[in-house]
This record gives structure tokens, sequence and C-alpha cells, in this order.
């Protein structure tokens, strides 16, 4: 399955290795259909739009104990299963720690994406 910087990625190979010239165009993939627009300049890729659909939010207040604290979080998914921690006191240490662990919590028996350590920023979220 392919998540949304994956897809971003793939974007812009298609074009940069010439596979096409569009800049509008529909993928399908297992959580559904994905649009993308893609704004040239000078021939190159410089901004892809892709619209990912719907994300569907779990329980807005979950918790889990994850190498012995209590860590809440928020589940959400694009076709893909992903887990939002925000705690702004979380280190460092404890993200490198934590995200490794929560991605293969039993509470995710399928693992959760991009849980294995600090992002700042995600194509999908």
């Amino acid at each position: 399955m392919v998540d949304g910087h994956g897809y971003l990625c793939t974007t812009a190979s298609v074009i940069d290795h010439g596979y096409t010239d569009r800049t509008a165009f529909t993928v399908s993939t297992l959580g559904g259909k994905v649009s993308a627009k893609l704004d040239l300049a000078g021939g190159e890729v410089r901004l892809i739009t892709v619209d990912m659909g719907k994300a569907e939010v779990g329980a807005a207040d979950e918790t889990a104990e994850v190498a012995g604290r209590k860590v809440r979080f928020v589940r959400v998914s694009v076709g893909n299963p992903q887990c939002v921690v925000i705690d702004p006191s979380l280190t460092r240490e404890d993200l490198l720690t934590l995200g490794p662990r929560l991605e293969t919590h039993s509470l995710f028996p399928n693992h959760a994406r991009r849980g294995a350590g600090r992002w700042i920023s995600c194509p999908t979220g």
C-alpha cells in the first residue's frame, strides 16, 4: 500500500521520467481513488496537490500503556492506519522509545503507519 508520501514521490517520478505529460490524473489504490494535480515550472514538478479523500478519525481520546507510560492518541486513516499522539511534553528520547513500540502495539494488529518516530509534517496528516 502506498501512503501519501509514496504517492507524491511516484507522481513526481512519472512526470520526471516522461511517462506522461498530463498534469492531472487519478490512480486506484487499495485505499480508494487518489487524484493529483501538478504545477510545473520549466518542465519540472514544483508543486503536487493530492486529494487523499476524507480522513476517518477515531475516538478523540484513546490511551495505551507503552513502555511504562500512558500515551493518549487518536486513530486516523486515509486508507492506511495511523496513530496521532499530541503531547508537547514528549522529548526526542521519548519519541525514539515510544514511536516504534506504539506502531507495533497490540491495539494495531496490522501496525500503525508513520508511528516510528517524530513527524513534524506528513503529507497524509
